[in-house]
């Protein structure tokens, strides 16, 4: 360490003599002497502490002995530690996001062979069904429509699934944000139960619920506010029941916002008969 130190101040010496020596400068050199050795210590916070402390000492001493240790000066010396030990762990934060990239990568493709090794099962079931009759063919029938609910979500039907059914609350016209709400709920528990319980597949989950509501009141141009605020009751329910999570819920929240200034839009242009306008409004309030 004490060579380092030495090469610091040599360092600073040089700028001085050169005549071009700045606080800019100052906080230059220190950043790069000092960024090889903080990678050295390899995350030793004992180590780091004591030669960011060093190069902090060695670079205010020698600009007295120069007669220039101002406020200014002294700040880009304490800036120029800072910043070395920023370069030497940005490298390894870098390379850890890409190693983290490329397992997503890899999770999303593992999750689509399951999802098509799935159907290939569900539709060879649905398929062989007809090769009975009578209670026989109604059994395997439903028991291919359950296990396509209870995999919703890992088949891609959770949006079509609650579209459906909202645009059946709606034909009905009864206590549609009621039965929004239940609807929502139910899609956002079922989903969630088959994945591990974490904030990104929350939000993932809740805008896939919340789509498919929307996307039914869009096309059926009536009971815009109602839907929009029973899905955004419904999905908040559904995540609280199945975690009390702060962050998991946090996560609705902001997709609850954004609906919320959809809904405005949708509403305003339903109410006026002008639905290409309400529509044109949730493309717009979504990208804000």
């Amino acid at each position: 360490m004490e060579e380092i130190m030495k090469q610091l101040a040599e360092s600073l010496r040089k700028a001085k003599e050169s005549g071009k020596f700045t606080a800019e400068h100052v906080k230059e050199i220190v950043r790069e002497t000092m960024t090889e050795a903080c990678k050295s210590v390899k995350g030793d916070e004992e180590r780091l502490r004591k030669i960011t402390g060093g190069s902090i000492i060695a670079s205010v001493e020698e600009l007295e002995n120069q007669g220039n240790a101002t406020g200014e000066m002294i700040t880009a010396a304490v800036e120029g530690a800072v910043d070395s030990v920023k370069a030497a762990f940005q490298e390894a934060v870098e390379g850890m996001e890409a190693e983290l990239e490329q397992i997503e990568l890899r999770l999303r493709e593992e999750e689509e062979k399951k999802a098509a090794g799935l159907r290939a099962v569900l539709e060879g079931a649905g398929e062989n069904a007809g090769a009975f009759t009578g209670e026989v063919k109604e059994h395997i029938e439903t028991a291919v429509t359950d296990a396509k609910l209870k995999n919703a979500l890992v088949l891609g039907l959770i949006q079509e699934t609650v579209k459906q059914s909202v645009k059946q609350a709606i034909e009905t016209g009864e206590d549609v944000e009621e039965t929004v709400t239940n609807i929502t709920r139910d899609a956002t528990l079922k989903a969630l139960a088959e994945v591990r319980f974490r904030s990104g597949k929350v939000k993932e989950v809740s805008n896939i619920v919340l789509s498919g509501a929307t996307e039914a009141a869009e096309e059926a141009g009536s009971y815009v506010r109602e839907v929009v605020q029973g899905a955004v009751k419904g999905t908040r329910e559904g995540v609280r029941t199945v975690s009390d999570a702060g962050k998991a819920v946090q996560a609705v929240a902001e997709e609850a916002k954004d609906l919320g200034k959809r809904a405005l839009y949708a509403a305003k242009g339903a109410l006026s008969g002008m639905w290409k306008g309400a529509r044109d409004g949730l493309k717009k309030a979504g990208n804000q």
